[in-house]
């Protein structure tokens, strides 16, 4: 009997930590749809950064604030755009979409974050990176680093 409540209960602390994120996941979002259905709201700065024009940084401003960012450049026939958003001053979502000459998307992925760090990162194959693995854990900090890279040059 005491084996089968510890069974019960482990399983139950599974479903309520799969429904935290799920909760967060909806979440972010919402507030995502947000930004892009505000996004001609928004004051829009356009850089260019790295060796050549064809490489652009566009942020979006609502006031002071930063709500979004987007790079992109070619590559190899490739257009690969990456995609920020930002809520209360931290990187909530990103996303890495590369189309083709056709636009057909032949690469993406999305990182969803609360509190400056990784929550869950769904792969190209459209799987979900474990939290414990050390390529999640590289990524948190990579997606770090680039938050603050952003905040630094949308000043």
């Amino acid at each position: 009997m005491k084996t089968i409540i510890i069974i019960l209960t482990f399983l139950f602390q599974s479903v309520s930590a799969f429904s935290q994120i799920d909760k967060q996941i909806t979440s972010i979002d919402t507030t995502v749809l947000g930004i892009k259905n505000n996004i001609g709201n928004y004051k829009q700065e356009i850089k260019n950064w790295g060796d050549s024009s064809n490489n652009i940084r566009i942020i979006y401003r609502l006031k002071k604030t930063v709500k979004y960012c987007t790079s992109s450049y070619n590559d190899n026939n490739l257009l690969k755009s990456t995609y920020y958003y930002f809520s209360n001053g931290h990187l909530i979502f990103a996303e890495h979409i590369w189309t083709d000459a056709n636009f057909q998307i032949v690469y993406n992925e999305k990182y969803y974050l609360e509190n400056g760090h990784l929550i869950q990162w769904i792969n190209e194959d459209k799987k979900i990176v474990e939290k414990d693995s050390k390529e999640f854990k590289d990524m948190d900090k990579e997606l770090s680093d680039v938050s603050k890279s952003w905040e630094k040059d949308a000043k």
